[in-house]
């Protein structure tokens, strides 16, 4: 069901449930979908990996971008606790030159065809210079 979702363009489970049949989710409740879908993430990435190894055998050329990934407004970033569990992967700061912005938090890299089936992605720290 999670791939079926990705493939209509909905990403918000919400969205999810109220766009399919209710029929379809008779024996199932949103969470216990959740706790499942988690479960599966990495069956769903090899899966994810295997169709874009067929949609893409015979492309040369990949995109690769990045984008920033607020956690919370820089004016809470002292007081916010959210993932400084430990500190080589805790979010600080950074600039996004592009959108003119300062944010805390992350950066997303992504790795596109140029079809725009992605290949992979990587979360990195927000102050982490892009060719590094």
């Amino acid at each position: 069901m999670n791939v079926t979702a990705e493939y209509m363009g909905i990403d918000n489970d919400c969205q999810f449930f109220r766009d399919i049949p209710e029929y379809l989710f008779a024996k199932i409740e949103r969470s216990v979908y959740n706790k499942r879908k988690v479960k599966l993430f990495f069956s769903i990435e090899f899966i994810r990996t295997q169709l874009f190894n067929k949609f893409t055998e015979f492309e040369n050329y990949y995109v690769v971008d990045r984008m920033p990934l607020e956690i919370v407004k820089l004016s809470r970033s002292g007081r916010s606790k959210a993932c400084k569990e430990y500190f080589y992967s805790a979010p600080n700061r950074g600039c996004c030159a592009s959108q003119n912005i300062y944010y805390y938090g992350y950066k997303i890299h992504a790795v596109c065809s140029i079809n725009s089936v992605f290949k992979s992605f990587d979360i990195s720290k927000a102050s982490v210079h892009d060719i590094h």
